[in-house]
């Protein structure tokens, strides 16, 4: 007999109704915790990708004298997920001579609901004087801030030289090393130890790896390790990689992910970051 058919108790079906929607509204809610952690994941841009960006610039430069770029993304949810994504990025480089310029800038902001995830800037310059065919010196600035590592700003100059380990059509591989200035502002958490202002001299070290298999496809990657000079336990390490395909003559599609680990990070901040951005590029 079907269940339709059977008789139920009066104080059983008043009883089950509240409890089923109870549910659905929980179901609903952790579904839209999902969905809402889902699209901030795969949304998001990475704060520091400039190496990653500027390598990629280096072996465009090597085709033409100057160059810019353009990356994008905006993603907007309404009904189950009220959210709003908006990320993009410009970039360009220069070559004259035995001198290189290159310059990047990045902005981020993500809300979901009435809540803000994701609010930050970047600005990256960096110089280069190639001494000879491999060694160069290189001077750079950088200026920062990010809401959710309470960072209201962070400004640094750094300089020192870079050597091309291998400079090859398929593979290219350099490593620099540079004295680094940091000056810092940031948000302290209520009750917490923290310094709101400090003054660093950090020993920046990178290398750097580009394979492009085709015309098409370039894979980069890049290692940053910086420790304080006074206090080496005190060292912030930068992992990088970007996979990006031309899909017509201008236009390309690009996966950018970072990893950041601080061993210090002001009190509320965890020590490990990852990120994931996927976007589309345009060249000039």
């Amino acid at each position: 007999m079907e269940d339709s058919l059977l008789p139920r108790p009066r104080a059983l079906a008043r009883t089950s109704e509240p409890s089923k929607w109870k549910g659905a509204r929980q179901v609903v809610w952790w579904r839209r915790r999902q969905l809402g952690a889902v699209l901030l994941f795969f949304s998001a841009s990475s704060t520091a990708s400039a190496q990653v960006n500027v390598e990629s610039l280096r072996a465009d430069l090597r085709k033409t004298p100057a160059l810019a770029s353009l990356e994008g993304a905006f993603t907007g949810r309404t009904g189950n997920v009220e959210s709003v994504v908006v990320g993009g990025a410009a970039f360009g480089a220069a070559r004259w001579g035995r001198h290189s310029f290159f310059a990047t800038t990045q902005a981020d902001y993500a809300r979901f609901g009435s809540e803000t995830r994701v609010s930050k800037s970047f600005l990256h310059a960096r110089y280069d004087y190639a001494l000879t065919p491999v060694v160069s010196g290189e001077l750079f600035a950088q200026q920062q801030q990010d809401k959710f590592q309470r960072l209201l700003l962070r400004e640094l100059l750094g300089v020192g030289p870079r050597f091309l380990v291998a400079d090859q059509e398929e593979l290219r591989v350099a490593v620099g090393t540079a004295y680094m200035i940091e000056y810092e502002r940031i948000s302290v958490a209520p009750g917490a130890p923290d310094d709101n202002v400090t003054f660093n001299n950090r020993w920046s070290s990178y290398a750097s790896g580009t394979w492009s298999p085709d015309s098409r496809v370039r894979a980069i990657g890049t290692v940053y390790v910086q420790p304080r000079f006074d206090d080496f336990g005190d060292v912030r390490v930068l992992l990088e990689g970007a996979l990006s395909t031309q899909v017509l003559e201008r236009l390309g599609v690009k996966v950018i992910a970072t990893v950041r680990h601080d061993t210090q990070p002001p009190t509320t901040v965890k020590r490990t970051d990852v990120e994931i951005k996927n976007a589309f590029t345009l060249k000039f």
